[in-house]
């Protein structure tokens, strides 16, 4: 019988990961949405929110685009490393 395997650390964030969930993170409190109301209206999951604002998700473009384009953003400027 396999035992199951240990659950994996979290991935360490990336310089792209931290740029996307600053670039992220700062567009939707523009807004001034919480990540519960961000996730009602585009679907996503609120702990993906969570995980991509963390820099510890890896979203697809899919997502990179449903996200950018809520916020009123380019996948482009979501991938730029954010402002000093």
């Amino acid at each position: 019988m396999l035992e199951p395997s240990p659950p994996k650390p979290p991935a360490e964030p990336t310089p792209l990961s931290v740029a996307i969930a600053e670039n992220f993170k700062a567009a939707r409190m523009a807004l001034g949405e919480s990540q519960a109301q961000t996730a009602l209206r585009t679907g996503i999951g609120q702990k993906s929110i969570s995980e991509i604002e963390c820099g510890r998700a890896n979203p697809t473009l899919h997502t990179l685009e449903a996200l950018a384009r809520h916020v009123g953003l380019t996948v482009p400027q979501l991938l730029a490393p954010p402002n000093p």
